[in-house]
Order: structure tokens, then sequence, then C-alpha cells
């Protein structure tokens, strides 16, 4: 089965997205997060790869920021349901979202713009065809921590928990998870991995 995992490092442990991919890489490896010694121990994981099938995960919750405050993203129960209506009786409610067709199909809706003018860097990645088997993942697949991230991953509450007991995010440099400390300076990197 695979997951996801959110690694933070102090902002200075790495000087580009490139360094801090290959920094918390080698981190998990080197601290047993496939071993059976270092600071995981029994090794969580049999497998990891930075990003994988969550590449593009930080720049999608930049932008579902944007869409939900435009009120254009819909849960995706009530996709299926409107678009399968003879199976609507197996979909439950979930708490997925994605964006409404009305910007899914539009680059120029309001919401796409928005995202453009706030992060043009990224938004020039969105078509990017990812390989979820590329080892370091994609440029944006480490990025600063901005208050945006820091609320969307509910970075505080991810790290309440240990990764053994639902943790999403760790900290290599073990700080508490407070706006001061994180915002601007530390970097976020997707993993996934399969245990």
């Amino acid at each position: 089965m695979h997951a996801v995992l959110y690694i933070t490092m102090n902002l200075d442990e790495a000087s580009s997205s490139k360094e801090a991919r290959e920094s918390v890489h080698f981190w998990l490896c080197e601290n047993g997060f496939v071993e059976k010694d270092g600071y995981f121990r029994n090794g969580p994981a049999d497998w990891f790869v930075i990003g994988g099938r969550w590449s593009g995960e930080l720049s999608r919750r930049k932008l579902f920021s944007i869409a939900r405050k435009h009120g254009k993203l819909v849960k995706m129960s009530n996709v299926l349901k409107k678009e399968y209506p003879k199976f609507a009786k197996f979909f439950g409610d979930d708490d997925v979202f994605v964006l409404s067709d009305e910007v899914l199909y539009d680059e120029n809706h309001p919401v796409w713009m928005e995202f453009k003018e706030k992060y043009s860097e990224l938004y020039k990645l969105r078509d990017v065809g990812r390989n979820p088997y590329f080892t370091f993942g994609y440029e944006d697949d480490a990025q600063v921590v901005d208050d945006v991230l820091f609320d969307e991953l509910d970075i505080p509450k991810a790290m309440e928990k240990d990764l053994y007991d639902g943790g999403k995010v760790i900290d290599i440099n073990g700080d508490e998870p407070t706006k001061e400390s994180f915002i601007g300076r530390k970097w976020i990197v997707v993993v996934d991995f399969h245990y």
C-alpha cells in the first residue's frame, strides 16, 4: 500500500528544491526508513521516492486554496454521482475534492489567472507528464513552507502523531510546528512510500 509523508527541514540546509529533495532522500536512507537500523528502527517502508504518486501535491494545495476561495471545489463523490447516476448508491460522501469542470476546462478562469499570477513558476509545471518512479521527484515536490501550505496541510495537527500512528509530517530538525518557526524557514518535501 502507498502512503504520503511530508518531511520538513531548515531552509538553510538546502539552497534549492533539488538540494532539499536530495537531502531528504539521503536522510531517509541514512535513518533506516527502508532498513532495520537508524531513526525508524524497523523501517516503516519497503520502498520510497520523492513525489511519486503525490508529485505536484504541494502545487495542487496552493491551487485548491485559491479554488476554495472562489467556491470552485466540488466533492469527488458528487461528480461521480452525477456522471454515473445508475451507480450513485455505491458512492459515499467522501472528503476528496476536485476542481469544478468550469475551472478545469477554462484556462482563463479567474482561479487559473490568480494561480498564474501568484505562482508563475508552479503554473508552468501544471502539465508536466510526471513519472511516479522518478527517484528525486520534480521541482515543485520541495517548496518553502508558506502560510498556504502550513494551513492546507495543517502541519501542527499532522505532526501530533508519529508515522506509525498516522502522522503525516516529520520535521528532521525536531522543531515545534508554529507559524513563526516554519513559514519561510523550512523546506517541505513530498515522499511517496510503500509499506
